[in-house]
């Protein structure tokens, strides 16, 4: 449009009146706009600081679980894709493996929707978004095996060990111990008795489970087994062998008797009790975890929650006790349904009114670790229903905790100001920030105080944590929201009953100190190891040692959120975050020798050269820092 004629007017008023205020007008583009203003001395700007929380998340997480769980998924998932498709690229000198294509439109795929969900002729709108969300998983998934299983070619495997090579991937920029899960195909072998060792041959305790088996379609002859790697490499592997072992029989459930009440490890005393864990004592902090006057621990449990997904209301609607069950108003047997060398898992469960409900408790023998798994069986989607899992802490976690996008926030402490949304306008929000409740979480939520900690590394977007019972409580309940059957704000939108099966996991994990104890095994929940297999006929002869990292990081509290192929050439991005609230100076270092570092904007450009050492660079973080980096590397 031409604005000619107004920018005129307005400029010889302007000039007309001595004392006013208005600035004068001309054309211009944004970079010469911002160009100004920051060469501008006396430009003056407000500042607004901390979170404002999501008022529409009920759709975007317990309202449309499925579709939400393959969006989250998808997302991390590309991510892992990205760091070891640019490693392979990189191993095979030749970045025309790298799907570039591929990686931009799953990324489409993966952020497609809106706010729009529901509305009129909403159950078209909502199942496009969720086919959109599967098709980025599917995507990602397919890059991520298949960059995985070239990236193993690379290796030196000890062919000397007649049997199966598995290579364990670690996707995350720190060492980590964790369970993994693998399946092998055993058609036409003469036993199945197997021993799993290390790379110096020392045997690894693993166990038989049927964990992966619904993912062969209902084939027999896959037999799955889990264990735990120890120590696997900051975005780096490490391999075991799975051996011939004619001597041996390993019982799925293993040959001891488990008591199904009370079990103890070295970390953990635990008392089950009816409905959910009476008692969870931390041998290592010295203290009981929950506080069971309300709830049991990792009690399933039901309320109303009459209201929309998303839509203008004054707060986020509240459920009430209409129609209230718990899983303890149920007479429930604790059951040891596996149990071996590496974990032990405890199953009970009832028939609410409207589904079936199975809850269990995984403990790791070796690992400070314990899962919790729920699941709605025949769930008949009943309207304003809502189904929520209960973990009541005792006082002395007093403050509570959970990730955002690119850092983390304390509840009452690191809100913005003031009320959640404009007033006077529409939508108009009257809670303030502080109070709005529950909250949008990445992937985990917790509580510490009185130096300790509590944290779950979380399967849904949505918690809470005040004690429906008792709202002005000082207790916190952790609760994260597993399904909620709302409906659409729209006059003529669809109710979201979402009838079916539906699962649920969660990672439990209390330790000493503040909440930096717990937040990588609240993130390793969702950024499971990768494993690979490789027959023995099926080993390549490779260069690369049978345990190998291909970067990392020195320093506090920094997170390294991307590696890939930068957009305009062929450098590699990396890309990280400082959560620790400080400053300080960071080493990065990567596999291949480098020919030069620059320091870029978020969207890689405007890069400016660093000082780099031949496999590693140093850069001063600033608190809460954003920084990005183009490693141009050497072959």
């Amino acid at each position: 449009m031409n604005y000619n004629g107004v920018m005129s007017k307005w400029n010889n008023e302007r000039l007309a009146d001595k004392n006013t205020l208005l600035p004068e007008i001309k054309y211009s583009t944004s970079t010469m706009f911002f160009d100004d203003l920051t060469r501008n001395n006396k430009a003056k700007f407000d500042v607004v600081r901390g979170e404002r929380p999501d008022m529409w998340l009920y759709i975007h997480g317990p309202s449309h679980y499925e579709s939400v769980s393959a969006s989250r998924k998808a997302s991390r998932t590309l991510l892992a894709a990205e760091t070891f498709s640019s490693i392979n690229s990189i191993l095979s000198k030749d970045w025309n493996l790298y799907p570039s294509k591929t990686f931009e439109q799953a990324w489409k795929n993966a952020v497609y929707a809106d706010h729009g969900w529901g509305g009129y002729d909403g159950i078209t709108t909502d199942l496009l978004f969720k086919t959109k969300f599967e098709a980025a998983l599917d995507s990602a998934s397919c890059i991520l095996n298949s960059s995985l299983d070239k990236i193993s070619d690379f290796i030196s495997y000890d062919k000397s060990k007649k049997g199966y090579a598995i290579t364990v991937f670690n996707s995350l920029a720190w060492e980590r111990t964790d369970p993994v899960t693998f399946t092998i195909d055993v058609r036409g072998r003469k036993h199945n008795h197997f021993k799993l060792v290390d790379e110096s041959g020392n045997s690894v305790p693993f166990q038989f489970t049927d964990v992966n088996l619904d993912s062969q379609k209902g084939k027999n002859e896959f037999v799955s087994m889990v264990f735990v790697p120890e120590n696997v490499p900051s975005l780096g592997f490490k391999t075991y062998y799975l051996l011939d072992d004619e001597g041996s029989m390993r019982h799925f459930y293993g040959n001891q008797r488990v008591d199904t009440k009370n079990y103890e490890n070295r970390f953990y005393k635990i008392e089950f009790g009816n409905g959910g864990i009476n008692s969870l004592y931390d041998k290592e902090v010295g203290c009981e975890v929950f506080d069971i006057s309300h709830f049991k621990g990792a009690e399933l449990f039901t309320v109303k929650s009459e209201g929309t997904g998303a839509g203008e209301f004054s707060d986020v609607q509240q459920p009430t006790l209409e129609g209230f069950d718990k899983l303890s108003n149920y007479s429930c047997a604790w059951n040891c349904v596996e149990s071996g060398d590496v974990r032990d898992i405890f199953q009970t469960g009832a028939q609410f009114k409207d589904t079936k409900a199975t809850l269990r408790i995984v403990i790791y023998k070796n690992i400070k670790k314990i899962d919790v798994e729920v699941d709605l069986n025949a769930y008949m989607g009943e309207n304003w229903r809502e189904y929520r899992l209960a973990f009541p802490l005792n006082e002395a976690y007093s403050k509570v905790i959970y990730d955002v996008p690119m850092g983390v926030l304390e509840v009452g402490k690191d809100e913005m100001e003031g009320k959640a949304g404009h007033k006077g306008l529409q939508p108009s929000y009257d809670v303030v920030c502080s109070s709005v409740h529950p909250r949008e979480i990445q992937d985990w939520f917790g509580a510490y105080g009185n130096d300790r900690g509590f944290t779950i590394g979380s399967d849904v977007a949505v918690f809470d944590w005040v004690n429906i019972f008792d709202t002005l409580s000082m207790a916190k309940v952790l609760q994260p929201v597993l399904i909620s059957n709302r409906k659409s704000c729209h006059w003529e939108g669809n109710y979201y009953l979402q009838a079916g099966k539906h699962s649920f996991s969660f990672s439990l994990n209390s330790y000493k100190g503040n909440w930096k104890g717990g937040y990588k095994v609240g993130m390793q929940k969702n950024r499971p190891l990768y494993a690979v297999v490789k027959s023995n006929q099926d080993m390549k002869d490779g260069s690369l040692p049978s345990t190998y990292s291909f970067g990392g990081i020195r320093g506090n509290d920094v997170i390294v959120s991307a590696v890939k192929k930068c957009e305009d050439d062929e450098s590699v991005v990396m890309r990280c975050y400082d959560i620790s609230g400080g400053s300080q100076e960071v080493e990065f270092n990567f596999f291949k020798d480098l020919n030069s570092v620059q320091h870029t904007n978020m969207i890689e450009e405007n890069g400016k050269l660093i000082s780099n050492k031949k496999q590693s660079f140093n850069y001063p973080l600033g608190k809460y820092s954003i920084e990005t980096f183009k490693l141009n590397i050497k072959y």
